[in-house]
């Protein structure tokens, strides 16, 4: 679902849900604007998302990449990077609902602001082996931000590609990247 656009008061510039259970595997969404959620806005209903990159979205309002304002959202190995929303607004993910995070990685995105809204009261809960923003998730425990500022500042993304012959474009680790298996390159 690439470079298509909510004009108006339109959510969800790639996908809006409304209810009802959704499915998304192994897809791209690139390149889609709308005033909440560039790529995908949940606005009820379940939605389980898994194998799939969100990359240069945009949203004017929140939400550049996603928008979770009700219902319920899983992601699992999800990419979201370089996606675009107002400072403080969530150009990755804007959180106001049940969302659960696994082994994703979300960093990248405009102004430093990867996820925003209350992860602790939306009852989100981020589970194991996960990169988020400016802090590293592992076994479902946010590291110390100072001592994991390093390590974050050299993760490093490559463009958006067909990588080890899927058939889904992703953003994969670049080798002199940190990663789970190779913690001490680049500090």
């Amino acid at each position: 679902i690439n470079n298509t656009a909510a004009t108006g008061t339109a959510w969800g510039g790639g996908i809006n849900q409304n209810g009802g259970r959704l499915i998304i595997r192994q897809c791209e969404i690139a390149g889609n604007s709308a005033r909440h959620g560039g790529g995908f806005q949940i606005e009820g209903g379940t939605a389980v998302i898994s194998n799939t990159t969100f990359s240069g979205n945009n949203a004017s309002e929140r939400g550049g990449a996603i928008d979770s304002y009700s219902g319920s959202l899983n992601l699992i190995y999800v990419t979201v990077t370089g996606n675009t929303a107002p400072v403080s607004r969530g150009s990755g993910i804007r959180v106001n609902t049940r969302s659960g995070i696994q082994n994703s990685i979300i960093s990248g995105n405009a102004n430093s602001n990867d996820i925003s809204g209350n992860l602790n009261s939306s009852g989100t809960n981020s589970s194991a082996n996960n990169i988020i923003g400016p802090a590293f998730y592992h076994a479902g425990k946010r590291a110390d931000q100072a001592a994991d500022a390093a390590f974050t500042a050299a993760i490093h993304l490559e463009p958006l590609d067909f990588n080890r012959g899927v058939q889904t474009r992703t953003h994969k680790l670049h080798w002199i990247s940190n990663s789970l298996e190779n913690p001490a390159v680049g500090k």
